[in-house]
C-alpha cells in the first residue's frame, strides 16, 4: 500500500502562487563576481609594485606602437642604485600621447628588474584597472542581485 500524503492548504496555495526565480540575471552576477576577483587580484599586484618600487624622473626619449595601435612612451632614466642609464617602456599606451619627446616624468620602477616596465607616477595609469574592473564587477553584480529580487517579489502573488 502506498503512503497518502497530505498537504495542508496554506502549503498548496503557496505552492501554486510561487515559483522559483528564472536565472536570467545569474550571467550578470558570474560576471561581476568574477570582474571583481580579477579586481582584487590586479590591486593586490600594484600595491605590491608600490610597496618594492622606486620613483626617478625620466625623460620621454621615443615612442613603440602597441599591438593596438596605441603609442608606448619610452623612458630613459638614471637608475641610483647601479649607477647605469636605463631605457624602458612604460606599462600603459597612450593615444594621443600625453607626454612629448624629451619631457621630464616621474616614473616608478622596480628596482629588481630593470627590464620590466615602468609605470608613469599618476593616478590614472596605477589605479585605471583596478577602477575598470571594480566598476564593472559592482554594476554587473547589482544588476543580478536587483534582477534576482524583482524576480522574487513579481513571482510572490499573496
Amino acid at each position: 500500500m502506498l503512503p497518502v500524503i497530505i498537504q495542508s492548504p496554506f502549503q498548496s496555495f503557496f505552492q501554486s502562487h510561487t515559483r522559483a526565480p528564472s536565472n536570467r540575471f545569474s550571467n550578470f552576477g558570474v560576471v561581476g563576481v568574477v570582474c571583481l576577483v580579477i579586481f582584487t587580484y590586479a590591486t593586490v599586484l600594484r600595491i605590491d609594485f608600490l610597496n618594492r618600487s622606486s620613483e626617478v624622473k625620466a625623460v620621454v626619449v621615443d615612442f613603440q606602437f602597441d599591438s593596438d595601435g596605441g603609442l608606448l612612451p619610452v623612458v630613459q632614466f638614471l637608475d641610483p642604485k647601479s649607477g647605469n642609464n636605463v631605457k624602458a617602456v612604460t606599462s600603459m599606451s597612450i593615444n594621443p600621447p600625453e607626454v612629448s619627446m624629451g619631457q621630464e616624468v616621474s616614473v616608478l620602477y622596480d628596482p629588481e628588474n630593470l627590464s620590466a616596465p615602468v609605470v608613469m607616477n599618476n593616478f590614472h595609469e596605477i589605479w585605471s584597472l583596478s577602477m575598470l574592473l571594480f566598476a564593472a564587477g559592482t554594476v554587473f553584480t547589482v544588476v543580478a542581485i536587483l534582477g534576482y529580487v524583482f524576480e522574487i517579489k513579481r513571482n510572490a502573488k499573496f
